[in-house]
């Protein structure tokens, strides 16, 4: 590990624990999960319908087409650390949607070295009592987080307009809930917590042809995180006690579908209301239903990716660009 990466990893250490009893307790949930989402720069909480619903927006658990089984790997920071989500997703009828996620971001073989003999003169004086460099040891930083998430659906047709002929829109109104147990461990410190995230997720759907088919969608998500804000108990012998803020997403995506190439197209438009706020916009277009072409935009930060699907097989992947450094995000689902 060269002394840079070394540095960069204290100052992201810094961020995970002694500055996280501010502004940055349990950075490590502000990453993102599902190249998917990702390809589309996290503007996903109007769009969720898969079993990473239960990270962006737990409502659009009931939005599920089948049973699913996801997980992904990705290295993170110039491979300083891993960063791994998986999730189990169960659709319980044809509005019900309840799923189990684990979320895990872990940094190993960090050195640690000893306190110096002597004052700053007596090492200038005598070389023997300075650092050679070499640790005296290694530790790591494992930070997990399990979600237990539940939604359900409610179908109904929204009258707009006056009159004896309204025009019916089919709609559906989606709620949703995701319990989650922290669980965070620096060296020889741990820290432990629970919150609650809630979502809301409307849909107001357009239908043509003799199939029946979903011609265009509007859909609005909205996603509180931290519920009343989520406490952080660390065992570091001072009482500390991080407390994870309340945040607001707010977003809305229109899809449309474009019969002369057998597509979809998705736009998405998201305000994110953490820390520094984040603007993002996503853009998805589906061939065939068996390959998707993804970009997006936070603030100045860009993110494109693809998606593949063969029969029970998703395969989807994301680049994307970042302050301290790019990633490729992966991840595969099974769906039964």
């Amino acid at each position: 590990m060269t002394a840079i990466k070394r540095l960069t990893l204290i100052i992201l250490l810094g961020m995970s624990y002694d500055a996280m009893a501010g502004k940055y307790a349990a950075e490590f949930l502000r990453i993102g999960v599902g190249a998917r989402a990702l390809g589309l720069a996290g503007a996903y909480v109007a769009i969720a319908d898969d079993g990473t619903a239960s990270y962006w927006n737990p409502a659009g658990l009931a939005d599920l087409a089948r049973h699913q089984v996801l997980f992904s790997h990705i290295q993170l920071f110039d491979r300083l650390a891993n960063h791994h989500f998986a999730n189990c997703s169960i659709r319980l009828g044809s509005a019900t949607g309840l799923a189990v996620s684990w979320i895990r971001l872990a940094v190993d073989d960090i050195p640690r070295y000893g306190e110096l003999p002597g004052t700053r003169y007596d090492r200038f004086i005598d070389p023997s009592l300075r650092s050679t460099g070499t640790p005296n040891g290694y530790f790591g930083d494992i930070e997990d987080a399990f979600y237990a998430s539940f939604a359900r659906a409610f179908d109904f047709d929204l009258a707009i307009g006056t009159g004896m002929n309204p025009s019916i829109v089919p709609s559906r109104l989606s709620l949703g809930v995701s319990y989650k147990f922290i669980s965070q461990k620096l060296d020889r410190a741990e820290g432990k917590g629970q919150g609650i995230d809630v979502g809301v997720k409307l849909s107001l759907m357009s239908f043509a042809g003799d199939d029946g088919d979903q011609q265009r969608c509007l859909s609005f998500g909205l996603t509180i995180q931290d519920l009343a804000g989520t406490p952080v108990v660390w065992n570091a012998g001072h009482g500390t006690k991080d407390q994870l803020p309340i945040n607001l997403l707010l977003g809305v995506a229109y899809a449309e579908r474009i019969p002369f190439l057998s597509s979809r197209l998705i736009i998405s438009l998201e305000r994110d209301n953490s820390y520094e706020k984040f603007n993002r916009l996503g853009a998805e277009l589906a061939i065939h239903e068996m390959m998707a072409l993804r970009c997006g935009l936070e603030n100045d930060q860009w993110a494109a990716g693809a998606g593949f699907r063969l029969y029970f097989l998703r395969l989807d992947y994301a680049f994307v660009n970042g302050e301290l450094g790019n990633s490729h995000r992966i991840s595969g689902a099974v769906e039964f």
